[in-house]
């Protein structure tokens, strides 16, 4: 790991194939942490996602809920 991060704001998103499947989502990066591979990224996208949304309620509050689901995740950088 290089200890790179982003920080992105969600400024589209769209519904799963099926209603178990988190939305895709597309980000812009509004601030980044590092000098690594994401320091020039300027747009995420979270595309092909399977799974990830909790069905039912929780059985108790604080209790700590984990719900596979995968995802491609593609970084965009501006070109120049």
């Amino acid at each position: 790991m290089d200890g790179n991060a982003v920080t992105g704001k969600a400024v589209a998103d769209a519904p799963g194939t099926t209603p178990n499947d988190i939305a895709l989502l597309k980000l812009d990066v509004v601030s980044h942490r590092g000098s690594g591979t994401l320091a020039n990224v300027a747009t995420v996208l979270r595309l092909n996602t399977h799974g990830g949304v909790a069905q039912g309620a929780c059985d108790k509050a604080g209790v700590f809920l984990s719900v596979p689901y995968s995802a491609t995740y593609i970084f965009l950088r501006k070109g120049g």
